[in-house]
């Protein structure tokens, strides 16, 4: 699970000023006492308001690529074709 990785992750747990980061258990726990209904209208409510609260005359959106790894270069990665791939042919980056 990704939050175990967190969990032992040294820098982000700095990062977020977090003694200790708790285990994938209490995650379950506490997001499995929520329904689709009520994440539906707590969302809705939340996209409504941030997105009424944004002022803007024009809107440019880059569709650039920006690649960042956490542990520097990885050797034998280049641009091109995965073969083998499940989903059909993908581009890597």
């Amino acid at each position: 699970m990704h939050t175990e990785v967190t969990r032992q992750d040294e820098v982000i747990r700095t990062d977020i000023r977090l003694e200790r980061i708790c285990g994938q258990d209490t995650y379950k726990r506490f997001f499995g006492k929520f329904t689709q209904g009520m994440n539906q209208r707590v969302f809705t409510l939340m996209y409504r308001w941030f997105f009424q609260g944004l002022q803007f005359e024009q809107l440019h959106v880059g569709l650039g690529f920006f690649g960042m790894t956490r542990y520097g270069d990885q050797e034998g990665a280049r641009l091109g074709t995965m073969r083998g791939s499940l989903g059909g042919s993908r581009t890597t980056r």
